[in-house]
């Protein structure tokens, strides 16, 4: 059993919790009764670390971080940095050791500035928006497999924002992603003064319309009620931008994605010719069902590690149904992000479902609802 799975069998479903389409679940269990490492947004209001271009000229897809504490520094997936000469997100979580320095990977989100703005980054105080961080994360793990680099795909990225940013009709003169988030900047805090944490709670799952948009998993309850407005920003800019598109056509539903194997587990036929009955009706799928469904993917999913840019181990997820990573030392899992695979890489050419026999529904399987 991988170290993911193994911790995801720990976790149990709390109750959801909403606001102007956005669902939030927690994640329950029992993690670190306080972490052993500093956030980065403390370690940078504590002035014990730093984040610097690695050089006068820079370089985009590089940063350096400089970590002056005692403590190691966790740095997470998709957080955002602003300053310096354009502004950047984490490309993978990091666990720096004390005292050290590290070339960390990262992404750019602000496509039109390459002058010095400052001499050191300061935090967004928020994550890439979570559809963005999905593709990145993808992105990332291919690289990865493939030539051992973290780099995400640059223009891929840029486009995205560029994309996401026009239907926002957010201006800015850089192409920064920021944009998006000022414009929208009270929306934002509603669906964040409308979310809290729980007693238990180590992560959260978010869904739009059915579908688990995003899951952060943490070691401990402090990490996750401290990130928690982040990933909120994060999810609630996607939840505005399904409001925009309302009109596009509708995402898989994760009970469309998993239909073919709720049908393998024994779930009555859709009725022929048209007909509908209460008997071969399928019942709908709650948030709960779906995050728990998402839950028993994501375990059953393979991954493959290297060795990490700082402490531990680099979990990178494989599989064409989650996208993802994780970041695992002294044998536990420290931070682990999961997305939804692009609707594309859940198709074969043909069109078909891919199916498995692994997943077990939430109704025959409770350990991941209340």
């Amino acid at each position: 059993m991988t170290v993911i799975a193994s911790t995801l069998s720990g976790i149990q479903l709390g109750l959801e919790q909403s606001h102007d389409g956005l669902v939030m679940i927690p994640l329950l269990g029992t993690g670190l009764a306080e972490p052993d490492y500093l956030l980065l947004d403390q370690a940078l209001e504590q002035r014990t670390a730093r984040v610097t271009e690695v050089s006068e000229a820079g370089s985009v897809p590089t940063l350096r971080f400089v970590n002056d504490a005692e403590q190691p520094v966790l740095l997470l997936d998709g957080e955002e940095l602003i300053g310096a000469k354009q502004n950047r997100i984490l490309n993978l979580s990091v666990l720096a050791p004390a005292r050290t320095q590290l070339e960390i990977p990262v992404s750019c989100v602000e496509a039109g500035r390459w002058r010095q703005d400052s001499s050191e980054f300061r935090s967004a105080e928020r994550t890439h928006y979570a559809e963005g961080r999905g593709r990145k994360a993808a992105q990332v793990s291919r690289t990865m497999h493939r030539v051992g680099s973290r780099q995400s795909d640059q223009i891929a990225v840029w486009d995205d924002i560029r994309d996401k940013s026009a239907r926002f009709q957010a201006r800015s003169g850089t192409g920064a992603a920021a944009a998006m988030y000022e414009s929208r900047s009270e929306e934002l805090a509603q669906y964040e003064r409308a979310f809290r944490t729980v007693p238990g709670q180590l992560g959260v799952a978010f869904l739009l319309n059915g579908t688990v948009i995003s899951l952060d998993l943490f070691d401990c309850e402090q990490t996750c009620a401290a990130v928690l407005p982040k990933l909120i920003q994060s999810c609630a800019l996607d939840a505005l931008d399904a409001k925009i598109a309302g009109h596009r056509q509708r995402r898989p539903s994760t009970a469309d994605l998993f239909a073919d194997d709720a049908d393998a587990h024994g779930q009555p036929p859709q009725a022929s010719s048209g007909e509908t009955s209460a008997a071969t009706a399928a019942p709908p799928i709650t948030p709960l069902d779906a995050a728990g469904l998402f839950l028993n993917r994501l375990a059953a999913a393979p991954t493959r590690a290297f060795n990490a840019l700082g402490l531990g181990d680099d979990l990178r997820l494989e599989g064409d149904e989650v996208a993802g990573g994780a970041l695992s030392a002294q044998g536990r899992l420290v931070h682990l992000c999961a997305f939804p695979a692009d609707q594309h890489e859940l198709r074969g050419h043909s069109g078909e479902r891919t199916r498995s026999s692994r997943i077990v529904r939430p109704s025959q399987r409770r350990r991941w609802l209340p």
